[in-house]
């Protein structure tokens, strides 16, 4: 079963996306603040990562920047009300800071497993060229 994280400070947005990730088969985990995120991250094994990208404290940025930092093989999909990090577009952002899916809100919450499956499809394509590669550096 593939394993979702959800990062957002709104509960109502956890528990939803939950709820339908969950009916469509995922294990879900939810956190509120990025700091939660991370701390999770570090002591779980997720496939993908679903994050807000403003919220109080750190920001979903820097999420994503310590995700691609440590562990490159988790999907990650972010989303945004708008607003700005940094002077700029927050999604134009996340895309720059490695976001596979970005998602403005708001969105339709049934396009959300089509969304996690794209992420889940990237991390399947990257994990096969990973293992390939080494698999040839082995050989070689």
């Amino acid at each position: 079963m593939k394993r979702v994280l959800i990062a957002d400070d709104n509960e109502a947005i956890r528990g939803l996306l939950a709820i339908v990730l969950g009916d469509h088969g995922y294990h879900v985990d939810t956190v509120a603040s990025a700091d939660a995120a991370i701390s999770h991250l570090r002591g779980n094994d997720v496939d993908v990562l679903i994050t807000d990208m403003i919220m109080p404290g750190r920001n979903g940025c820097d999420v994503i920047r310590e995700v691609r930092e440590r562990q490159c093989d988790i999907g990650i999909i972010a989303m945004s009300g708008g607003g700005e990090l940094y002077g700029r577009p927050a999604l134009e952002v996340a895309k720059e800071t490695g976001a596979d899916v970005c998602l403005e809100k708001p969105f339709d919450l049934f396009a959300i497993p089509k969304s996690v499956d794209s992420a889940i499809h990237f991390l399947d394509r990257y994990r096969s060229w990973r293992d390939l590669t080494i698999d040839s550096a082995v050989v070689s």
